[in-house]
């Protein structure tokens, strides 16, 4: 026999072989594709919170008092009750589910000896290892020259669905807030765009700006509808998303949930690596709106 067939005992598994052995078990189970991602990102939570440790020994983690994980989550300032009680139930079920047979994974985590690197290198992992499928993977790699190469082709494919596409990125709106957004939740003026009661602050290009406004010309409900006037379903625009990113050549379909990613991450990125001078300036620019604005609770959240 193969001494790599032999069947491994919990004394040389670690945390890291059982939350593998979990995922491949979670993505066989027949439920809903968002159940299945909401427990994937607790779980990558749990690990970034290092209330799991990957490197312990299963064994080790099979005897813990799971007691004192469960306080450590209600400790958490940062999450919700009813968040707090999803990972407390996730993480019951994780500490039954490690106590089973559990596979010794062939993937291998790479750390580095600098402190800092390693962590940033497992919390890669992790976000590579919990995708409920590869494409998640790939799509994380997508460059702005993909994305700006996918709006110039969808843009000749249908202006409209381009410029649903373009607010979400734009606004960091998920496609159901751009469908949604109504005449009312939009002043040009004060470039206050409110999608789902979700304020939005900021100056479009002049020329997406022109092409956002002449759509909005003569609306008075919804300002995204079909011919007939009725509601725009998310799947009329992915088939046009889909032609977009093969025209494009991108290595996946771009789907409405990855602008929405992708627009929040180059967001962070754009603030990490503004300067002092640059990141006050837009934020009193910001103070500006929200002395235009009527949301007092906006207002107080700045002042303070």
């Amino acid at each position: 026999m193969n001494l790599n067939q032999l069947p491994h005992t919990h004394t040389d598994l670690q945390v890291w072989d059982a939350i593998i052995s979990w995922r491949n078990n979670l993505l066989k189970k027949d439920i809903l594709r968002k159940s299945k991602i909401d427990y994937l990102s607790n779980m990558e939570k749990l690990i970034e919170r290092n209330i799991l440790d990957l490197e312990q020994p299963l064994s080790e983690f099979n005897q813990c008092q799971l007691s004192n994980k469960l306080k450590f989550i209600d400790g958490i300032a940062g999450w919700s009750p009813s968040t707090k009680k999803a990972r407390r139930t996730l993480l019951r079920s994780f500490y039954e589910f490690s106590k089973k047979k559990i596979k010794k994974t062939d993937i291998e985590i790479p750390f580095d000896e600098d402190e800092n690197e390693s962590r940033s290198l497992k919390m890669l992992a992790i976000s590579e290892l919990l995708s409920e499928n590869k494409d998640k993977a790939r799509a994380q790699h997508l460059t702005l020259k993909d994305f700006n190469n996918f709006f110039l082709n969808l843009r000749d494919i249908h202006s409209r669905d381009f410029l649903i596409c373009r607010l979400m990125w734009e606004l960091k709106c998920t496609i159901h807030d751009i469908l949604n957004l109504s005449i009312t939740d939009i002043d040009f003026s004060k470039g206050i765009y409110t999608p789902n009661n979700k304020k939005r602050f900021g100056n479009m290009r002049p020329d997406l700006l022109k092409l956002f406004q002449t759509q909005c010309e003569g609306k008075t409900g919804l300002i995204f509808h079909t011919d007939k006037g009725k509601k725009i379903h998310p799947t009329q625009l992915v088939r046009s998303m889909k032609t977009a990113s093969q025209l494009a050549k991108l290595p996946i379909i771009i789907s409405p949930k990855i602008i929405y990613t992708h627009s929040q991450a180059h967001y962070d990125r754009v603030i990490a690596s503004m300067s002092d001078e640059e990141y006050n300036k837009m934020f009193a620019e910001l103070r500006v709106l929200l002395v235009l604005s009527s949301d007092e609770k906006l207002k107080n959240v700045f002042e303070k």
